[in-house]
């Protein structure tokens, strides 16, 4: 079924946490295909959780994915929102998936496919998927739909270490931005409740789950749940390839810098300072390591291009 869809607010509203008709929004300016397809569901089943998962040429990864969302305890719905996939991810996912959503490359950006898929989605708590990711537990959904009870609770992320290293033993609240555990959607629930309220911005070119967190927290009223029972590797990040690492950190820092101004204002200290002092915890390895690690190395100039970009007028919204 191909829907054309109707007009949203305008891109000045988005980002800024307003209120919106969720009958036309965010679907706006798209041709999207939704697809109601996948394993049947049996009658009188109520689905507690919507699983969304984003694609684009997907296949040597989709799979373990998929299967890592269908072994969990509780009943789920499936959404995956592809990007014009031509390996094959497409024709997977419309008979894998309970609803289907596509959308052109071209007008493809991460706030904007997550709008689609919470759009698409039926039940209060959403979970958010990198199709590179498998969930190592099958009661991950249930300890996110328990932690939502609270309903102060507007999304959870999975973490074992606190910003200083220590092993975070139970569930640690996050109720203000201080860029402490971070907040990541390569594996992230979110309320939808108070995603109607804060939808996801979709002029960034990267760093969409960190903007929403900073201005959800900014709301005073609401709180972001770290559990380490929801610990899902995002390792994929470092295993697509240099040039891939590159990009991603240059988009990121772009985004971040047009959010932070101040971020621009120093591109090469702001480098030197995280090639020495910004260290995961806890440390695989000395510190030198760090310090010559190839990978780390590139990511953080991509940072630095993208700082350096904003700086001069360049970045890219």
């Amino acid at each position: 079924m191909e829907v054309q869809l109707g007009k949203g607010p305008t891109d000045s509203a988005i980002g800024k946490g307003s209120r919106y008709d969720q009958r036309t929004w965010p679907r706006a300016r798209l041709r999207v295909c939704v697809l109601e397809r996948g394993r049947p569901r049996a009658e009188g089943i109520t689905l507690s959780i919507s699983f969304i998962v984003r694609t684009f040429n997907s296949m040597a990864t989709i799979e373990a994915c998929v299967s890592s969302i269908r072994a969990q305890n509780l009943d789920q719905e499936l959404i995956i929102v592809d990007s014009g996939s031509i390996d094959g991810t497409r024709e997977y996912a419309e008979v894998v998936a309970d609803q289907y959503v596509s959308m052109p490359r071209a007008d493809f950006s991460y706030g904007k496919s997550l709008n689609l898929g919470m759009m698409a989605a039926t039940n209060a708590v959403c979970a958010l998927l990198s199709s590179h990711c498998t969930i190592p537990r099958s009661n991950y959904a249930d300890v996110a739909v328990s932690l939502h009870t609270n309903e102060r609770v507007a999304a959870t992320n999975g973490a074992r270490y606190d910003a200083i290293g220590r092993e975070i033993a139970g569930t640690h609240f996050e109720t203000k931005w201080i860029g402490g555990l971070g907040f990541s959607h390569h594996s992230a629930t979110v309320s939808r409740k108070v995603w109607e309220q804060f939808p996801y911005n979709e002029r960034l070119g990267a760093s969409e789950d960190k903007e929403w967190a900073r201005r959800v927290l900014a709301s005073g009223n609401r709180v972001i749940a770290f559990d380490p029972r929801l610990y899902v590797d995002n390792r994929h990040r470092r295993a697509q390839g240099i040039k891939a690492l590159h990009r991603r950190g240059l988009r990121e820092a772009e985004a971040e810098a047009l959010l932070s101004p101040e971020l621009a204002e120093s591109p090469f200290w702001n480098f030197l300072r995280a090639w020495a002092t910004d260290l995961p915890s806890p440390r695989r390895y000395p510190y030198p390591g760090y310090l010559v690690h190839p990978k780390r190395i590139v990511e953080l100039y991509g940072r630095y291009q993208g700082f350096r970009n904003v700086a001069r007028g360049r970045g890219v919204d």
